[in-house]
């Protein structure tokens, strides 16, 4: 899991292509930087070429900036190129620019071909250099390929009024959702400087096409009305129930299909609170629980790994506990129908796993007292015939990894009775880790069916 990443390129025009990669990306790193490379009069004799109006970096910038909107771990920065040199004489230059673009340390360039891999590794050899979908079999588009075929009829389409669901003529930067009206304008002020790319309906679609004057009264209906929001009632939204009384947008669908086909295997780890527990929880059958414990610590790390687990879906799925609904197993495990997670907590380091599928999450202090007895008590025949093999500095180390990750296992597989001899680590499926909570060291363990997307949420303050 990389700290801070970054995505580049000129993006002209961005496409679902650029929108795959970058959220893939996003899932590799902690914080992700989209820089838009811009040379103002390159950009403008690319569009002079293709013939189109110009697509400047501010369009660039709001279109990326609209997709990724909810995505708060991503940023979207310009980087000007209009005074470096032709490459590569100017690529002493642009690693200067790009640093001061992206001061925090970069740890992984992702791109969608290798041509500046060995370059990018030459200037910022510190930085892994990742690449992505060079044949384009996800998404077999290129920005060459959409200027090159983009129609641009003004004919097609009435100079006196359009109406719109989106933003005000002429407005260059997003604004607040609730700004964000119905409204009419002519075609030069709806474009604001873009471009227009006309709509071919397919037979199905045409056979659901209102009346064109059916269409325009429709749309003339709703002018004022506000409530947008870019995934649930967009401009796509309005139009498509303009023109066939379907509320729906097939690129927002999209992009969420695409978030739901990624796998989340994101964890959280904090160190518990020195202040004492603010209110009640939100969840009543959680509260109960809390309520019936008498140790003071134990009662505290859990009210508080449960705010870290509120915490951490909000943060990776937009769900609020609030309002979720959550049932507990004989097992003690707390469930809900919308998300799988997982807790743990010891010693004041809280850890929290929230997931797609099946997870469990076990987090243990280094500093455990040793029993001599232990490791032949929970150990497979294998896993001790490893351990033997082992110096006893190492064999402490290996033992809790060995623990916690038994324990991850029982709970991602939501079993009833916890026997550490039945769970075979051996080949099966987690990752341990060693981290620094509080100032104390901890082993901790994931279990999951992907645990190479795990990421790792370090330090989060409650």
């Amino acid at each position: 899991m990389y700290k801070t990443g970054v995505y580049f390129g000129r993006f002209l025009p961005p496409h679902r292509g650029h929108l795959y990669q970058m959220i893939e990306a996003s899932t590799k790193c902690h914080h992700l930087v989209v820089v838009i490379s811009d040379n103002a009069n390159q950009t403008r004799e690319i569009c002079k070429e293709a013939g189109i109006p110009e697509i400047s970096y501010r369009l660039r910038k709001q279109w990326i900036s609209q997709q990724l909107q909810d995505m708060d771990h991503i940023s979207v920065r310009v980087l000007d190129e209009t005074d470096i040199p032709v490459y590569p004489a100017g690529w002493d230059l642009w690693s200067k620019r790009m640093r001061e673009v992206v001061p925090e340390p970069i740890d992984a360039f992702f791109v969608g071909d290798m041509e500046y891999g060995d370059t990018l590794a030459t200037y910022f050899p510190e930085a892994t250099v990742e690449l992505f979908d060079p044949a384009r079999t996800r998404y077999p588009i290129s920005a060459t390929d959409i200027r090159s075929n983009i129609l641009l009829r003004k004919e097609d389409v009435s100079d006196e009024e359009v109406i719109q669901f989106g933003f005000a003529p002429n407005q260059h930067a997003p604004v607040p959702d609730h700004q964000v009206v119905v409204l009419a304008s002519d075609i030069d002020a709806f474009l604001a400087g873009g471009f227009l790319e006309v709509c071919q309906f397919d037979r199905k679609e045409s056979k659901k096409h209102r009346k064109p004057r059916d269409v325009v009264a429709y749309a003339r209906s709703k002018l004022g009305m506000g409530g947008y929001n870019i995934i649930y009632n967009n401009c796509e939204h309005f139009a498509n129930e303009c023109v066939s009384g379907e509320h729906i947008s097939h690129q927002a669908e999209n992009v969420r299909a695409l978030f739901r086909k990624m796998p989340i295997v994101d964890v959280y780890l904090a160190a518990l609170p020195e202040r004492e527990m603010d209110g009640l929880l939100t969840c009543p059958v959680r509260q109960a629980h809390i309520a019936q414990i008498s140790n003071v610590q134990t009662k505290r790390e859990k009210y508080y790994v449960w705010k870290l687990l509120e915490y951490g879906l909000d943060r990776s799925l937009g769900l609020k506990i609030k309002n979720m609904t959550f049932t507990k197993a004989e097992n003690g495990q707390f469930l809900n129908d919308q998300v799988c997670f997982s807790l743990s907590h010891s010693k004041g380091a809280l850890a929290v796993a929230v997931s797609r599928a099946p997870v469990g999450v076990d987090i243990e202090c280094m500093d455990l007292p040793r029993h001599p007895d232990l490791p032949r008590r929970i150990m497979t025949d294998g896993e001790y015939a490893a351990f033997e093999q082992l110096s006893q500095v190492d064999q402490h180390s290996y033992l809790l990894r060995l623990w916690t990750a038994k324990e991850a296992l029982f709970k991602a597989s939501g079993g009833d009775r916890f026997q550490p001899q039945a769970q075979n680590t051996q080949g099966a499926s987690f990752r341990s880790f060693q981290k620094n909570v509080g100032g104390s060291l901890f082993a901790l363990s994931v279990a999951t069916d992907t645990p190479e997307k795990i990421r790792i949420f370090e330090d989060v303050k409650l």
